[in-house]
């Protein structure tokens, strides 16, 4: 009898001790954090990595990136190859990076009450391999060659910006360019004044050629009213027909953009401007004289 018990045992206890090594194995996820890769062993504190200091968390459970007053210094700071991967800004995070800052082979989006600043001493603050999304939060990206910017723009490298402070510079190349498109959502290009996304170009351009200084993105509710200030009155808001415009100087552009931030009427030194066939909404009304550009929020019934 003792001798059939004591194979059982040791089986029971083999079972135990491998049954207890499956469950403690290391889980590995496809996204990097200065070079390396992000697993449960480190997942609940990413400060441990080299180059990493603050709050760096990542959920697997949520599939949620998380930067808490962060700073990242290293060579390529964060690369991601997971699907709908979220990241979560709180606080104020700095990324130097020589090569980039942030590299989505996947969809990603980032969101928060927070801002990144991403400076690149090299080649890219931000390279886009895949769709991605700034929702919500305050961005800064500078490199030396590229501010944001996909591969060939035309491998779905589509930018979304939604309600978002984005600054982008490229000195020596572009400051946001070789992406699909560009979709504004309740924002819009503030600075330079006339850069627009020039589809043939893949890029945010001015006069046709792409723009290499800084290009600011700002949502509606940021972007500063100061028509008053200038002795200019856009009446009556909202609107039905007709606005009109109380304004001294001769020579202007009067430029309405939509919540996607697209250029969808423009008029020059007309003082009453038909709005009858624009679509209920919010609309920034943009003014370019001789002496400066002026914007206001405008609400069309």
């Amino acid at each position: 009898m003792k001798k059939k018990i004591l194979p059982m045992m040791f089986f029971l206890a083999l079972g135990v001790f491998l049954s207890s090594n499956l469950m403690a194995q290391t889980q590995f996820y496809d996204l990097y954090v200065t070079g390396e890769q992000v697993t449960s062993d480190n997942a609940g504190d990413l400060s441990v990595l080299a180059g990493v200091d603050g709050e760096v968390t990542y959920d697997p459970a949520t599939n949620i990136l998380t930067l808490n007053n962060a700073t990242i210094n290293t060579g390529a700071a964060i690369e991601n190859f997971m699907p709908n991967l979220k990241v979560i800004l709180t606080g104020v995070n700095t990324i130097e990076a020589s090569v980039f800052c942030l590299k989505n082979h996947a969809s990603t989006q980032i969101e928060g009450s927070g801002s990144l600043i991403a400076n690149s001493s090299n080649t890219v603050g931000v390279f886009m391999l895949a769709p991605l999304t700034i929702k919500d939060c305050t961005i800064e990206a500078e490199a030396t060659k590229w501010g944001i910017a996909g591969n060939d723009g035309a491998s779905g490298e589509d930018l979304i910006i939604e309600n978002a402070t984005v600054k982008a510079t490229g000195a020596a190349v572009a400051s946001i360019a070789d992406i699909q498109s560009l979709t504004l959502n309740a924002c819009a290009i503030t600075a330079p004044e006339g850069a627009a996304f020039d589809e043939g170009m893949h890029a945010v351009a001015l006069n046709g050629s792409v723009v290499k200084e800084q290009i600011v993105i700002e949502p509606f509710n940021g972007i500063k009213d100061n028509m008053e200030m200038a002795n200019i009155s856009a009446y009556p808001n909202p609107v039905n027909e007709i606005l009109y415009l109380e304004i001294e100087a001769s020579n202007f552009n009067a430029e309405f953009y939509n919540a996607q931030g697209q250029l969808v009427l423009q008029e020059q030194n007309n003082k009453s401007i038909s709005v009858a066939n624009l679509p209920s909404g919010v609309y920034m009304l943009k003014l370019v004289t001789e002496k400066g550009t002026y914007s206001r929020r405008i609400m069309k019934n």
